[in-house]
């Protein structure tokens, strides 16, 4: 379909709601994610292990964010880590 074609598109009335998903069309967002916890652990100072980003892909934010604090022993709590990782992508968005 061309651009020029959506402009004859005709859209019920009744639709009060619309939800894109631009990310990987639009938006490549998988270096964000896939950097985020080295990223975070430089920004805290630390040398991330080469084997990182192999164990948190895996996991959840949350889990991510526990193994980081038990692995590099950092003094956040994981929810302060969580919030920290958060804030990252919520500033690439």
């Amino acid at each position: 379909m061309s651009a020029a074609d959506w402009t004859s598109i005709e859209v019920p009335q009744d639709i009060r709601l619309v939800v894109a998903d631009m990310d990987g069309t639009l938006l490549d967002s998988m270096h964000i994610w896939n950097h985020l916890g080295a990223d975070l652990l430089k920004q805290l100072g630390h040398t991330p292990r080469p084997d990182l980003e192999d164990r948190l892909k895996v996991l959840t934010l949350r889990q991510g964010a526990a193994y980081c604090k038990e692995a590099y022993g950092l003094p956040q709590t994981a929810e302060e880590i969580v919030q920290m990782l958060e804030g990252r992508v919520h500033d690439f968005y």
